[in-house]
């Protein structure tokens, strides 16, 4: 019984729970969202590359005009592509998105459509 009371206070404890997650984790996270719902439904497949436990993406950001609380990031977002075939390559996106930096992960939020529709076509092409 005392065994079950630590585990209960061990996992409920400030420690156990997980770290905020950092602008590029909830990119890499929301764009592969997308990327599996799209791409990787047909035959070629696309992943963003993580080196160690970390995504490859790199952003810029900057306070937005509109709102004290909201900042736009510019993201680059590598990622494997995979065809039917076999044949491998990697290709980069360039992404916008809005996010409140109190809270990235509950307000993250896809800006210019542009930018995610020429990432998916481009994620899509053929290898050659």
């Amino acid at each position: 019984m005392k065994s079950f009371f630590l585990a209960v206070a061990l996992l409920s404890s400030p420690l156990a729970q997980a770290a905020p997650m950092t602008l590029e984790q909830a990119v890499a996270q929301n764009i592969q969202g997308l990327v599996d719902d799209t791409v990787n439904e047909g035959g070629q497949s696309a992943y963003v590359i993580y080196n160690r436990s970390q995504p490859a993406v790199s952003c810029k950001s900057g306070p937005s005009k509109r709102s004290p609380s909201e900042t736009w990031a510019f993201c680059k977002i590598d990622f494997k592509v995979k065809d039917e075939s076999g044949a491998k390559t990697i290709r980069e996106c360039g992404l916008l998105y809005s996010f409140n930096p109190q809270n990235i992960e509950a307000t993250l939020r896809r800006g210019q459509d542009k930018f995610f529709d020429t990432c998916l076509e481009n994620l899509s092409e053929s290898i050659d």
